[in-house]
């Protein structure tokens, strides 16, 4: 029933177009080719009358182009998506969907493959396939809309009429647009959006500009998007071959946010962060304590830079041994001072080598998207919370690193074991940065009837400060 009137309102809104566009006196329809007649029907009223009839399609074949800047006192963070998106039965849950997207997060980009179908969304990134159980309704409210604009949030809306049919202009903005998602209150400095139309009437392209600020950043986005609607559309949007090969998230956007947090790390010219890092093992028994500064300031040719590492080892008599490192970049040379004595040089670090140091050891804490097997979202005190849980594989390699650093493996000698890793990503709601990101693993080894446990943890917080 409720496919027969989504038909239904299509129709009526094909006639209702069709009755705008046409000129007032029957017989005096323009020659094919011809510039197309000025209608009586008000601006809104056309664009909405053409809008209807493509939400309403049961097919529809988009493609769009939305590039988002966060700029945070003179520090730019920049994303874009590029994307091909097919739909067919749109209003029904039997709706096929396949997408296909190029994701870039500042110098990190990468391939991003969306689909639905029969109630499950897939989807296939950075090599890996995760999946998310939704209705068709819930997997069209995370895409981009068909149409951009709405009508009531401008208090200019004007038609104009062009040799390919019209070209509607939407000014004076009271509100930004809903699929923006904006954080919270937001002052809008510019917002204005362009709808193109055929010589029917059909609703064929979007433009849309906003400049915002929320908080003390400034937000731009610039979006583009063209539709056609097919009469059929066949898709084949199937389920992946070997379910073993993917992980059902209740976050589907948990992967695009870890590496929007990775591509935010490496395009930040200044970073501030700590780290502490625990590894206890109560078979040695051993406990290996590290706590850990990093500072960047500039970019390769004016870098500074400071690592420094204080570590603690206690050993099975309780006793305990500190070691203090600090790698200091400047001027174009990096200096090693070691429990405070004086630096020596360190000809082989340019400025390259010591950022990406830095790098990978901000990196160390935050999950890899191969890792995954499970991925949930909470707000908390004004930051989204990503909680993550690892798969085998990543419980393999931990443990084969953690084994290989303290020279000791006791899989092959324990009689059984039990693994358990998981991990958490915090993101700031205003400007999307990382603000803190960790891991937590134990892995239980059982000699007769007594477990021996080797853990491992890392929690980091990291401000991404913008440069003077």
């Amino acid at each position: 029933m409720k496919h027969a009137l989504r038909l239904i309102a299509a129709v009526l809104s094909w006639i209702l177009i069709f009755s705008l566009v046409a000129c007032d006196q029957p017989g005096n329809e323009p020659e094919p080719g011809s510039q197309p007649t000025e209608p009586t029907a008000s601006a809104v009223d056309i664009y909405n009358s053409a809008k209807s009839a493509l939400v309403f399609a049961p097919n529809r074949i988009t493609t769009y182009n939305v590039k988002t800047e966060r700029n945070i006192a003179g520090q730019t963070y920049t994303e874009s998506v590029e994307g091909v998106a097919s739909f067919s039965n749109v209003g029904a849950e039997e709706m096929i969907a396949v997408i296909k997207e190029d994701l870039d997060y500042g110098n990190l980009s990468t391939e991003h493959t969306l689909s639905f179908c029969n109630g499950t969304a897939y989807s296939r990134i950075s090599g890996s396939t995760f999946g998310a159980d939704m209705t068709a309704e819930a997997f069209m409210a995370t895409q981009l809309p068909v149409a951009l604009l709405d009508t009531s949030l401008y208090d200019s809306v004007v038609r104009t009429l062009t040799a390919d049919g019209f070209m509607i202009s939407f000014n004076v903005p009271r509100e930004l647009e809903s699929w923006l998602n904006v954080p919270g209150d937001a002052a809008i400095n510019t917002a204005y959006g362009i709808a193109y139309l055929d010589k029917d009437g059909v609703l064929v392209q979007t433009d849309y500009y906003a400049n915002y600020t929320c908080s003390n950043v400034v937000f731009t986005v610039i979006a583009s998007l063209k539709c056609t609607t097919p009469a059929q559309l066949e898709l084949s949007a199937l389920h992946p071959e070997h379910p073993e090969d993917y992980a059902m998230l209740s976050c589907l956007e948990a992967p695009k946010l870890l590496l929007r947090a990775a591509g935010d790390i490496f395009s930040s010219k200044v970073i501030s962060a700590s780290a502490e890092e625990t590894i206890y093992s109560q078979i040695i028994p051993l406990t290996r304590q590290r706590k850990c500064q990093m500072e960047i300031s500039g970019t390769s040719d004016t870098l500074s830079a400071r690592l420094s590492n204080t570590i603690t080892i206690k050993d099975y008599r309780d006793q305990a041994s500190t070691t203090m490192q600090a790698y200091t970049f400047a001027n174009g040379s990096c200096t090693l001072s070691i429990d405070g004595g004086d630096p020596t040089a360190q000809p082989g670090i340019n400025a390259d080598g010591m950022r990406t140091s830095i790098e990978d050891t901000l990196l160390s804490a935050l999950f890899a998207t191969r890792y995954l097997s499970g991925a949930t979202m909470t707000v908390q005190d004004g930051v989204y919370r990503l909680d993550f849980s690892g798969n085998e594989a990543y419980c393999s390699d931990l443990t084969r690193d953690l084994s290989a650093f303290l020279n000791l493996s006791m899989d092959g000698v324990s009689s059984h074991h039990a693994t358990q890793a998981s991990g958490y990503l915090c993101i700031d709601k205003v400007t999307g940065l990382p603000v803190a990101m960790g891991i937590y693993f134990t892995r239980t080894h059982v000699f007769g009837d007594i477990p021996y446990v080797l853990s491992y943890q890392l929690d980091q917080t990291v401000t991404l400060s913008p440069a003077d």
